[in-house]
């Protein structure tokens, strides 16, 4: 993950990789749509557990929990200093 790019972007370059629209991934994660277009947008923050669903959709091995650790570890490190 680039260190500009956020966790919503690169979930959604996840997303539109696989194919889908934002409402057919919130359907099938099932999630909320506007929580989730929240969480692209970088006003929200994703849980464990909805980065857990949102993997099994996306079929992405553990990439979106691996974008949300690398997050969360850039987030930590900028509080920090």
């Amino acid at each position: 993950m680039a260190e500009t790019e956020g966790f919503g972007t690169v979930l959604r370059r996840m997303r539109h990789a696989r194919g889908m629209s934002l409402r057919e991934l919130s359907r099938s994660a099932p999630l909320d749509p506007g929580h989730l277009s929240k969480i692209e947008n970088g006003h929200r923050h994703p849980t464990l557990d909805v980065a857990k669903a949102l993997d099994r959709v996306l079929q992405a091995k553990g990439g979106v929990r691996f974008a949300l650790s690398d997050f969360l570890d850039l987030g930590q490190a900028a509080r920090s200093y």
